[in-house]
């Protein structure tokens, strides 16, 4: 009976799902590092407790690599924050902040898809104006062309970008 509720415990408490074959290897890899450190007077290298058991080192490894994902940490532990700060704080306050670069995703895909559907000249003039940073005169230089000439194709890239980019939200209103 006792060994019944031990197995259930051992199989059931990990936070993650981990194949058993490594839950059992590290379940005997846990135990063998209790017998060499009394043995030796210090904590086992990876390589001998590969060794003591007979498990290949990689499979050792991993083993107790996967064996951290059985004890979870409480969110309620406290750690110090990143950055260096001395001030203490629940783990729970450092996970899963608000991700900013996901709320723009959407907008950037719509850019890119408006990107590739303006004329390749107008889709140049964007590019090296908004992405490589160009002014106007070095862009003109670059086509040879008048700054002011730039302008005004930029201003009807610009003009075509809204068009298509409201022409889609008209057709999938989210």
């Amino acid at each position: 009976m006792v060994g019944e509720i031990k197995r259930y415990f051992r199989d059931k408490l990990w936070s993650i799902r981990v194949p058993r074959r490594l839950r059992e290897v590290n379940y005997t890899l846990m135990r063998c590092v209790d017998d060499l450190s009394q043995r030796l007077g210090r904590s086992p290298t990876f390589n001998e407790l590969a060794e003591e058991t007979g498990v290949p080192f990689e499979v050792a490894i991993e083993a107790l690599e996967a064996g951290r994902a059985y004890t979870p940490a409480s969110l309620d532990a406290e750690t110090t924050e990143e950055g260096g700060g001395d001030r203490a704080v629940p783990l729970g306050e450092m996970i899963g902040g608000e991700d900013t670069t996901i709320e723009r995703l959407e907008d950037r895909a719509t850019l890119e898809w408006a990107l590739e559907n303006l004329p390749s000249r107008h889709k140049e003039i964007v590019r090296l104006r908004f992405f490589d940073r160009l002014s106007q005169a070095e862009i003109a230089r670059r086509f040879g062309i008048s700054q002011m000439h730039v302008s005004r194709l930029q201003r009807e890239a610009l003009g075509q970008l809204r068009g298509l980019i409201a022409g889609r939200s008209a057709e999938d209103p989210a």
